[in-house]
């Protein structure tokens, strides 16, 4: 069997801030450094072939929102500025629920955005007021006063009868809101599915506490029989006749896509805006070999999507998928592993023991040459495999996807290493220690 004798594991090198002993590719998406034998340490960015046709939205390391232009890669940060990695994602469609707030205006009553509608009652004042919450522009409406009748607040961030749905789809709204002050009853957003007359059918709710933090919910709905629009909405419960109320409601970065999982945050008007995936890969080289190799990867998938099916979270590929070596985790069984196949014919497929926690980091490797194959997933060692055929032409690695591009890994990568030889189990093993 090749290999590397046990010495500094890439978790010591990796602390150090430099590449793993005998790795001929080490790419860093936290501190966002490359090393690339016969490159030396290119710009990572620069390294990185990006093909996505669009703007696509991310955080920069003091945490404010931002866009990545077209055909760019994302360094993405968490609200705080924490570093999450490079963002992959595939396709999203977003619709128009005017997140960016166009036609708005503060005073009392003021104006909403352009098709949102929110009550104004007898007895209660309504104030509007717009700001910036890291980025992203935050509509607050602040009511005073006692109402003459009972009253209930009811946002509409979409006309009626403008998006059409259908039973089964997957739809997910995401929505930053926060609320807080005197007689406020329980609040949260949702969808309402209505028919084509418009009475609502069913209604979902994610509840927001008055007083919890800004921050981003969402809920993946199903929708059911008889289904023919959907509508976006903030709420509260009702407030009795005469309560003395002084409160303010606070939303911003509404989403709502037909995805099974809240993808990245995009601000759009009031019509709907694709986003294609982020399509990420480099090509082989001098760091390359095309006999042997080992591929480790570090990286985190937020939420769990079951109709995803399987994610490849890094493939080395001949531009098909006939000939590749992928790293890939299969939602359905929360499993990770890894493949090789030569002319579409697999000679190793395997995953490995650990369930995965979905937001936690996986540390996820593959090794492989003509005398066998072995995946290490956090530590846990798969079957091995002792005939492996080594796939031809290998002329790219792709970066959260197999080729080309597909099945993306919807979540970030946070580093990948290469070394050109079949490293052991264990010294698999104490990298991922």
């Amino acid at each position: 069997m090749l290999g590397l004798s046990l010495g500094p594991t890439a978790a010591a090198m990796r602390a150090a801030g430099r590449h793993p002993p005998g790795a001929t590719l080490a790419l860093d998406f936290l501190a966002w450094r490359a090393y690339a034998a016969g490159l030396g340490a290119p710009a990572l960015g620069a390294l990185l072939q990006t093909a996505r046709s669009a703007a696509a939205g991310h955080r920069g390391a003091d945490g404010r929102f931002r866009e990545a232009a077209a055909n760019t890669p994302r360094r993405d940060h968490s609200a705080a500025g924490a570093p999450l990695g490079l963002r992959c994602e595939g396709p999203a469609t977003y619709q128009g629920v005017n997140s960016l707030l166009a036609g708005a205006a503060a005073g009392s009553p003021g104006t909403l955005p352009t098709g949102w509608s929110a009550p104004v009652a007898a007895g209660l004042t309504r104030t509007i007021a717009i700001d910036d919450a890291g980025g992203l522009p935050r509509l607050r409406i602040r009511y005073a006063g006692a109402p003459a009748a009972n009253f209930q607040f009811i946002l509409q961030m979409l006309p009626a009868a403008t998006l059409a749905a259908a039973a089964g789809q997957t739809w997910t709204p995401g929505l930053y809101m926060t609320a807080a002050g005197t007689g406020l009853p329980a609040c949260g957003f949702g969808i309402w599915e209505t028919d084509a007359g418009g009475a609502i059918l069913r209604s979902t709710n994610v509840p927001v506490t008055p007083g919890a933090a800004w921050t981003r919910r969402s809920q993946t709905v199903t929708l059911g029989a008889g289904t023919a629009f959907l509508r976006l909405l903030a709420s509260t419960g009702i407030v009795a006749a005469g309560t003395a109320c002084d409160f303010e409601i606070a939303v911003g970065g509404a989403t709502l896509t037909e995805t099974g999982r809240l993808p990245s945050e995009r601000l759009v008007g009031t019509a709907a805006a694709a986003r294609d995936g982020d399509g990420i890969h480099l090509p082989t080289g001098a760091w390359f070999n095309p006999l042997a190799g080992t591929l480790l990867t570090e990286w985190v998938i937020p939420q769990d999507d079951p109709a995803a099916a399987v994610a490849a979270i890094a493939s080395l590929n001949d531009g098909t998928a006939g000939n590749r070596v992928t790293l890939h985790h299969a939602a359905a069984s929360d499993r990770s592993g890894g493949a090789v196949l030569a002319a579409g014919v697999p000679s190793f497929d395997a995953t490995a023991a650990p369930a995965y926690v979905y937001g936690a980091v996986r540390r996820h490797a593959l090794a492989w040459a003509a005398d066998g194959a072995e995946a290490c997933v956090d530590g846990v060692l798969s079957a091995a495999d002792a005939t492996v055929t080594p796939p031809a032409g290998l002329v790219r690695l792709d970066l959260g996807a197999a080729a080309p591009n597909a099945s993306p890994l919807d979540g970030w990568l946070r580093r990948v290493t290469y070394w050109p030889t079949r490293r052991s189990g264990a010294e698999m093993q104490a990298d991922q220690a």
